[in-house]
C-alpha cells in the first residue's frame, strides 16, 4: 500500500467515527450540560414553577391588603381624634 492509500484509509476512518459517534457525543454533552430528559424531574419542575406563580400572586394581593388596613386604621384615627376635640364656634 502507498502512503496516499493509507492517509485516505486513515482519513476516512476519522470522518466514518465521527459520523457514527455524534448523536453518543451530542447526548453525552447533554448530560453533562445538565439537559437531560428525566419527565418526573420536569413534572416537578413545572409543578414548583406553578407554586412559584401562585406565591407571586399572594404576595401582591397581601400588599393590597395590607394597605387597605393602614388605609382603614388612618380613617378610624382621624374619626376617633374628631370625636375628642371640643367643638370651637367662633362668634359671628
Amino acid at each position: 500500500m502507498s502512503s496516499d492509500n493509507i492517509s485516505l484509509i486513515a482519513v476516512l476512518v476519522v470522518v466514518a467515527s465521527a459520523v457514527l459517534l455524534r448523536p453518543v457525543m451530542r447526548a453525552w454533552a447533554r448530560r453533562i450540560g445538565g439537559d437531560a430528559a428525566n419527565p418526573a424531574l420536569a413534572d416537578e419542575v413545572a409543578e414548583l414553577r406553578e407554586r412559584m406563580a401562585e406565591l407571586e400572586g399572594s404576595g401582591t394581593r397581601l400588599q393590597e391588603l395590607e394597605e387597605r388596613v393602614d388605609f382603614a386604621e388612618r380613617m378610624l384615627a382621624k374619626r376617633d381624634e374628631a370625636e375628642r376635640l371640643p367643638l370651637h364656634r367662633t362668634p359671628v
